[in-house]
Parts: structure tokens; sequence; C-alpha cells
């Protein structure tokens, strides 16, 4: 029982209530028209939910959309995951920045099926990072300064460095309403400080972590006092077609980027480690590396599988008198687990200091 509650608890970011599914495919559609310049006619369509089917272990929801005069169009669902099974946003996404986690991030979206390459739009005063974008993102478009990415985006992630937030912000003064929603990525830079530049725009503080490239992304994010209900299910989506994703406090923010932010290059050290040891004692490199992956990997597969706290899976493995009970003395003696602890304070102070220049 406790094993199962600790799954449903992790699942519960993942799921999405019928209300839910129903707004986001109503706010697409409005979108939608907006764009093509029809007017709503409410008395003419409806979205609504139907049961499906547990033939064959099909069971669920599927969204209808009922047009008068034509047959249902219907958008399957599965209960446990929504992302997968609505139709692509129509909305154009802008990167102001195209670094190496705006590129990430516009990959994840457009690999998770969730819009497509030309509808992605990015501007970056390094020739090079537009390059890179169009390269990681096939149809993508460069344009030539932020304030034109900011008039042809709905979506606005501002991926720049927190040292150049401001002139990126002066720069989008003018062309960020009411009308956009505002998503920043940089480090320590808060709400209130996006705010004094932005005014009226709506604005999400969100920290994700390069593995979105590969869709194992570990976010958390959190809403601004102007966001809507929709604005939340959409910023929900976004990050969970590329991983999890965890609404947080802001207070909480710059804790999230020195561990999952961060992470990242602790893990891949710990790994590097490991694969060195492998060869110390005789492995080839390739076999040394291929084994600390794979080991780290399926490690956290059992913590996120089984919900087990990680002491009580290290316990099951360290038997009396054996290998693993040696070896965990040695990192003992070494400080690994200070050390870790150590390096998240760390980047976490520093992601405050550089919400404060």
């Amino acid at each position: 029982m406790r094993g199962e509650e600790s799954q449903n608890r992790r699942h519960v970011s993942r799921r999405v209530s019928a209300p839910s599914l129903a707004a986001l495919a109503e706010h697409d559609a409005e979108h939608a028209q907006r764009a093509s310049g029809q007017r709503e006619k409410p008395a003419q369509s409806a979205i609504f939910l139907q049961p499906r089917s547990l033939q064959g272990g099909q069971g669920g929801l599927k969204l209808v959309k009922r047009t008068r005069g034509s047959s249902d169009r219907q958008i399957r669902c599965k209960s446990q995951s929504y992302l997968g099974f609505l139709h692509m946003l129509q909305q154009t996404i802008g990167f102001v920045g195209a670094g190496q986690m705006a590129r990430a991030l516009a990959s994840g979206f457009v690999k998770a099926g969730l819009i497509e390459g030309h509808k992605i739009v990015a501007a970056d005063p390094v020739p090079a990072a537009l390059e890179a974008m169009r390269h990681a993102v096939p149809g993508a478009r460069g344009l030539n300064d932020n304030a034109s990415v900011a008039k042809a985006a709905d979506v606005l992630f501002l991926a720049t460095k927190p040292q150049q937030i401001a002139t990126a912000l002066a720069a989008l003064r003018s062309v960020a309403g009411p009308d956009k929603l505002v998503i920043s990525i940089a480090a320590g830079v808060t709400l209130s400080t996006l705010s004094a530049s932005l005014g009226e725009a709506r604005l999400v503080r969100v920290m994700p972590n390069t593995p979105c490239l590969i869709g194992q992304s570990a976010s958390g994010y959190c809403l601004g006092p102007r966001t809507t209900e929709a604005d939340g299910q959409l910023v929900a989506r976004l990050l969970s077609a590329v991983g999890h994703a965890f609404a947080v406090d802001e207070k909480l923010l710059d804790a999230v980027t020195g561990l999952s932010g961060s992470g990242p290059a602790f893990v891949y050290v710990m790994i590097e480690a490991l694969s060195d040891g492998g060869v110390r004692m005789g492995l080839p490199r390739d076999v040394a590396t291929a084994l600390a992956a794979q080991t780290v990997r399926g490690a956290a597969e059992m913590v996120l599988q089984t919900g087990e706290h990680p002491s009580v899976l290290k316990d099951r493995v360290a038997s009396p008198g054996g290998t693993t009970i040696a070896g965990l003395q040695a990192l003992e003696t070494g400080g690994l687990r200070g050390t870790l602890m150590a390096a998240v304070e760390a980047a976490t102070r520093r992601s405050i200091e550089l919400g404060q220049v």
C-alpha cells in the first residue's frame, strides 16, 4: 500500500482533470480561430468529454469537438497522461537567447510532437547560436532582434544569462503586454524584477535542466500573479512534454536551481568518477563508462518506480561484510555525502546572488 501511495503522489503532476482537458483543447481552438481571423460561434460547436470503451484495455476519456452540420472530431487521451494525445499547439513560441537551454527546450518540444519547427522563432546576438538553433530545430526561424521575436511570439521564453537580463528586458518593455505569456528561465531573476520591466505581461519563472533534450527534464516553476488558469495548464503541458514538472513557491526556485538545474553536471562527475574507478581496476573505458551510466540510470529508476527511500534501497545492496559496504565506507571516508550537499547549497546561493546582480 505504501508503495502504491507513493506512486500515486508521483503521478499527480502528470495527470489532468476532465475540465482541464477541455479547457486546454478550447484554449487551442480559440487561438486558432483568432489567428485565422474567424469569429467564435459558441452556439455552433462545443467540446465535451465522453467515456471511452474499456475493451482491449483502452479505457480513459475522449474529447469530442462537435460542430453543427459535421461529424464529431475526437481527441483521444489516456487518463494517466494527456500530453501525447492532444493536438499540436497553435501558438508561436519565441526564445530571447538561443543558447544551450533554449535549444534543448525548443528541440524537446518538437520531438515531443507538441509544436512544429516553423512555429519556433529566436534571436541571439551570437550568429553561431542562431545557426545552432536552426540545426537543432529544422524550420526554426532566426529574427534580427528581441523585439521582433516578442512581436511574433505568443509564448516568449527569456533564455538569456542572468547578467544579460536587464538588456533583454529593456528591449521588450514596449512589446510585451498583457497578451504575452513570458516564461523566464534566467536563474535567480525574480518575478518582481521581471514585472518591474514588463508591466502587464503574464509572467512565469521556470528552472528546467538540459535532459529536456531527451524528454527527461526535472523542472520547477512558479506562476506570476497575472497568469490565468489556462496559462498554468499550458506551462505544465510544455514542461511535462519534456520531462517532469513541479509547481513550487517562488522562494524555492533557487533551491530547484541548485539541485536539479545544476544537478546533471554533478551526476556527470559521479559517472566519470565511477568510470575512472572501473578503468583503474582494468575495465576498458567504453565498457566502464557504459556500466557506470547504466548503473546510475537503473538506480534512479529504482527510486522513482518503487517509491522506497534511497537509504532502504542502499541497505538492500549492502550485505554484511560484503563488497558494497566496503565501498560505502570509502565514500563516507571521502565525504561524498557532505560534498554533494555542499554542492547543492553552493549552486543555490549562487542563484540567489545572480538575482541580485
